[in-house]
């Protein structure tokens, strides 16, 4: 395992089942620490986190409804500061192009 503090971070959005679960599981299975998203299932999402510990790799969960503009609001805020690698935008929901969002991101 990698150390922790030069882990990789990335964002997954709808993260406790199907596509965004499996992206989840290979980024933490590949080094990454992960921020996952999810709207209602928090037994998955129990049940991804208790995977990540199985890895001994990092997982935090955000609740978040990618249709709601204060939810929104609420996912940068907690992830403010965070230097994310990759952003995995899973989510089952339109939103609307006026509504922009700056994350920073690093290079290589």
């Amino acid at each position: 395992m990698a150390n922790p503090v030069n882990s990789p971070t990335a964002l997954v959005t709808g993260a406790s089942r199907g596509i965004g679960r499996a992206t989840a599981e290979l980024l933490l299975r590949e080094g990454f620490d992960v921020h996952a998203t999810y709207a209602n299932r928090e037994d998955s999402a129990a049940e991804l986190s208790s995977y990540a510990k199985g890895l001994g790799r990092k997982l935090t969960l955000h609740r978040y409804a990618a249709e709601s503009r204060d939810s929104q609001d609420r996912l940068l805020e907690e992830l403010s500061g965070i230097k994310l690698r990759a952003v995995v935008h899973n989510a089952g929901c339109f939103l609307p192009v006026h509504q922009r969002v700056s994350i920073p991101f690093v290079s290589e």
